[in-house]
């Protein structure tokens, strides 16, 4: 999921760090942010699934963090690779980021936190319908043992 910011940062964000349409004409694009969508949301799907015991906010909380910790870590990375290139004074064409590549992955982590909310509502629906049909099942085995024990009274 976090590989989705820097798949989409392209297509979502101009090179001076703001939002822009995509690309509606492209299939490419089109298939891009709909892959894109469906990843995230299904995450968002699976994380409620599986955090069921906690909070809404609380599985959110953890999203966040994660995001944030990975994003930091990118961040030091690039960091580090741009000093390392300029105390070697290589001047490759390694694309490395830049303030405004960071400020492109930020924003992306608006609409996609968004998509994950939206699966975390789907895997509360989720769980409800987990939760039914385990009643039905537990309901349809206590009629059995019921009929059972009735048949050898």
């Amino acid at each position: 999921m976090i590989g989705m910011l820097f798949w989409l940062q392209a297509e979502l964000t101009s090179r001076r760090g703001g939002f822009m349409m995509p690309d509606w004409s492209n299939p490419g694009v089109v298939a891009q942010i709909l892959i894109g969508v469906l990843i995230v949301l299904l995450c968002g799907c699976i994380a409620r699934a599986i955090y069921s015991h906690r909070r809404l906010w609380e599985v959110f909380a953890i999203f966040a963090v994660i995001v944030v910790f990975f994003g930091s870590i990118d961040a030091s990375f690039g960091w580090v690779m741009v000093t390392v290139r300029d105390l070697v004074g290589d001047d490759s064409s390694i694309d490395l980021p830049d303030g405004f590549d960071m400020k492109r992955r930020a924003l992306m982590l608006l609409p996609i936190a968004v998509v994950f909310v939206m699966g975390l509502g789907l895997g509360v629906l989720m769980n409800l319908m987990i939760a039914k049909s385990e009643r039905t099942r537990v309901s349809k085995i206590r009629r059995r043992l019921r009929r059972r024990r009735a048949k050898h009274e």
